[in-house]
């Protein structure tokens, strides 16, 4: 059985306001990995976004995507897979200038 690693990842960060954040991870394949080979391929995120005062009191929470896939490439289609794949989370979220979420897009 294959093993999955999750990992958590926390990021505090302090923005004048209005603010425009960007989260955006990419797959890459390990070295050594045979280009022919079946993998099963896994990824997932479950985002939140708080804006708070300068004093720690919540202006705003947001939690506008969460999305977790898992699926095996087909033999010889490992490269294909990984493009498909390559970016799964990409997301920028804007902040008013009274802290409110407007919304998500993709980078530009």
């Amino acid at each position: 059985m294959d093993d999955v690693i999750v990992r958590v990842w926390t990021k505090k960060v302090v923005a004048k306001l209005p603010a425009t954040l960007g989260i955006l991870f990419e797959i890459k394949a390990k070295d050594g990995l045979d280009p022919n080979g079946q993998y099963i391929l896994s990824r997932g995120y479950d985002i939140t976004f708080t804006s708070k005062t300068a004093s720690g009191n919540r202006i705003d929470i947001s939690a506008p995507n969460k999305k977790f896939s898992s699926g095996r490439n087909k033999v010889g289609m490992f490269e294909e897979a990984l493009k498909e794949n390559a970016r799964p989370l990409d997301i920028i979220y804007k902040f008013d200038a009274n802290g409110k979420g407007l919304g998500t897009s993709k980078w530009e």
